[in-house]
This record gives C-alpha cells, sequence and structure tokens, in this order.
C-alpha cells in the first residue's frame, strides 16, 4: 500500500487556503483563490505580467525585461511607462479582489511579487522537488517517489496556461515546464528502483490524459506511454 501523500509547507494548494489569505496558482491557467472561493483576476496583459512576477517570486525584474512579455510588434514609444501602467491597473485589481494591496512591490528600475511560499503553487513544488532529492540522496527512495508524485500533481497544464507572447511563453513558461519534465523523469527512474516502473507507468498515462501533448510536462508524458 501506498504511503499517505507527503505534503508540502503550508495549507496550499493541498488543502484550502486560508480564509484570511489569496493564494494562487500559476502550474496551469493562472487562478487565485481565498479559501474555497475563486478570486477574479484581470485578463490579458495584467494577468501575464502577474504570472511573469509570480514566476520569480521574491526577486526584481527590471521593467525592460517585462516589456517583450506584455507588449510586441508595434508597442508604445515609451514601452516601460507602459509596464507601469499595466502594473498600477494590476495592483489595483489585486487590492480590490484579492485583498493583497502589497503583492507588487516597486524596487530600482523594476517590480517584485512578495508572496509566502505557501501561497503559490510554484514553491510548493519546488519545495516537495528538493525534498525528493534529499530523501533519494539519503536512500529514502518511497519517501522521495510520494514527494516527486505529489509535485507533479500540481501541474494541471502548461504554465501559466493560454497567456503571453512567444517570448513570455520562452522566457516564463517553458523554464518552468523543463522543472516539471525533469521532476518526471526523476520519478520514473526512483519507482523504476523501487521495482515499480508499471505503477509509474499507469500513473503517466493517467496524466498523459490531463495534459493531452501540451507544454514541456503534457509533450514528455505522451513520450512516456506513447
Amino acid at each position: 500500500m501506498r504511503p499517505a501523500p507527503a505534503r508540502p509547507p503550508g495549507p496550499f494548494p493541498y488543502g484550502e487556503a486560508a480564509h484570511d489569505t489569496t493564494a494562487f496558482r500559476i502550474l496551469g491557467p493562472v487562478r487565485a483563490q481565498r479559501g474555497t472561493r475563486p478570486v477574479p483576476l484581470p485578463g490579458g496583459k495584467q494577468r501575464t505580467l502577474l504570472a511573469a512576477l509570480l514566476a520569480r517570486s521574491g526577486a526584481s525584474l527590471p521593467a525592460s525585461a517585462l516589456v517583450p512579455y506584455i507588449l510586441s510588434g508595434g508597442g508604445p514609444e515609451h514601452p516601460e511607462a507602459a509596464v507601469y501602467t499595466y502594473v498600477a491597473r494590476l495592483r489595483g485589481a489585486l487590492a480590490r479582489h484579492a485583498d493583497c494591496p502589497g503583492l507588487i512591490s516597486t524596487t530600482p528600475g523594476g517590480y517584485r511579487a512578495e508572496l509566502d511560499a505557501d501561497r503559490l503553487d510554484l514553491s510548493a513544488f519546488r519545495a516537495l522537488v528538493r525534498r525528493a532529492r534529499r530523501g533519494a540522496d539519503r536512500g529514502d527512495l518511497r519517501g522521495a517517489a510520494s514527494d516527486l508524485r505529489d509535485a507533479l500533481a500540481l501541474w494541471t497544464g502548461p504554465a501559466a496556461d493560454g497567456l503571453g507572447s512567444a517570448a513570455f511563453r520562452r522566457g516564463v513558461a517553458e523554464p518552468l515546464e523543463e522543472e516539471a519534465v525533469r521532476a518526471l523523469d526523476g520519478y520514473l527512474e526512483v519507482m523504476g528502483a523501487l521495482g515499480e516502473g508499471g505503477d509509474a507507468l499507469a500513473e503517466a498515462r493517467a496524466m498523459a490524459a490531463v495534459h493531452r501533448g501540451r507544454g514541456g510536462l503534457g509533450r514528455r508524458l505522451a513520450e512516456v506511454v506513447g
């Protein structure tokens, strides 16, 4: 019998987000929720901007780096000023709907998303992968497999599904999806070492049915089960 799934730090995304905080998901469609209640988020360029900042939560991104993610082709004469405008609108929406007035801070030359690790699915994913590696290093393959299984379960589609320019997909979404592919390959390796490669393949088939060949993880799953 498999052990109970390991839990990532904090209550989200495995349980309900704490009722007095808003938690965010970017490992699939970009969403937010407060307890069990979905939180409305702005669409289009503002949502793309939010995803780019959350993907680098805790790090400062210069406005010039954000420009190609939300503006393409014949953009405005002063693109960094346009980024400022989109940030201002996003801040207003987050303050009104998500009760997160301080989520995005201004840094010298850019912006930073400030979010506790237990309020972002990407942070939970990375924490589980790190714990799996530590477990594998000390010979706890069963625990490593459980953590990697939980990490992969956080993915519901391509990163920031449906958002962004080609530059955004290359610079933000695809690197995240490469992390998911490495986690999948690590999971298959650990399960093989446990003599449970057949179980892992069955799970990969179930995941492949969800991802349907979309995104880096979906394509790798299609290779594994194909």
